[in-house]
């Protein structure tokens, strides 16, 4: 999986050919599924795990271990 600015996104539909519009908003579906379905092989994305739950599950892990989790504050994505 690889991270890009929303310019190279932008260059790589100009230099495809497509437009904005339906095929980009699949497009971008597509790459979003894509991109969770890698996140959630990682072992360290744990997604809707609560604080409590993460604090159970880290206590029996070793030190300096981490998992990542979706933020439960509807400020963030």
């Amino acid at each position: 999986m690889t991270c890009q600015s929303s310019e190279a996104i932008e260059d790589e539909r100009r230099a495809s050919g497509s437009s904005s519009g339906i095929c980009t908003v699949e497009s971008d579906e597509s790459r979003m599924a894509s991109t969770m379905k890698d996140l959630r092989n990682t072992g360290w994305y744990w997604g809707g795990l609560t604080a409590n739950g993460a604090r159970e599950v880290l206590q029996d892990w070793c030190e300096g271990a981490f998992l990542l989790r979706d933020s439960s504050q509807r400020d963030f994505l």
